[in-house]
């Protein structure tokens, strides 16, 4: 399957144009995965948006004592490393592919190139972006208020 048909199979790219989605199909790179590989790890320099095409990848917090905590199970057309695209910081946590997969990446340079040639494209991005990590703090804002009423703290 080519970058093209890839994406376009993703609702990640639904307010994205065919024409628009062919040029950021040219500032991704392809990567395969075999299950069981560590995909990024936690406090690892960041390198862009990982795009989940095929498989699944499980977003992990590792306790020093070796336990491991699953955060997140994410499947075709959800994406990680977003903060590392805006921020340039270090990974937050470790992803680890579940299953086989084929991921697409868009890096940090690629991005900013992006928004110097088509603003409208890059905005549409961060404006998708915006959404799905809202969603995941109103969530795990949610789980924490309920951990906090089970011990009897709220």
């Amino acid at each position: 399957m080519d970058a093209l048909t890839a994406l376009r199979e993703l609702n990640f790219f639904d307010a994205v144009q065919d024409a628009e989605l062919a040029f950021i199909a040219e500032h991704l790179e392809r990567e395969r995965h075999r299950a069981g590989s560590r995909l990024i790890e936690e406090n690892m320099a960041g390198r862009g948006l990982y795009l989940v095409v095929e498989g699944e990848v499980r977003v992990v917090k590792e306790s020093p004592t070796g336990r491991v905590l699953t955060l997140a199970v994410l499947r075709p057309g959800d994406f990680f490393g977003e903060m590392s695209l805006f921020d340039g910081g270090p990974h937050s946590a470790t992803v680890i592919a579940a299953t086989d997969c084929l991921l697409m990446v868009m890096r940090s340079d690629a991005f900013l190139e992006l928004m110097e040639v088509d603003p409208v494209v890059a905005l549409k991005i961060t404006v998708r972006v915006a959404k799905v990590l809202s969603f995941r703090l109103r969530t795990a804002n949610e789980r924490l208020g309920s951990s906090l009423k089970n011990d009897g703290e709220i």
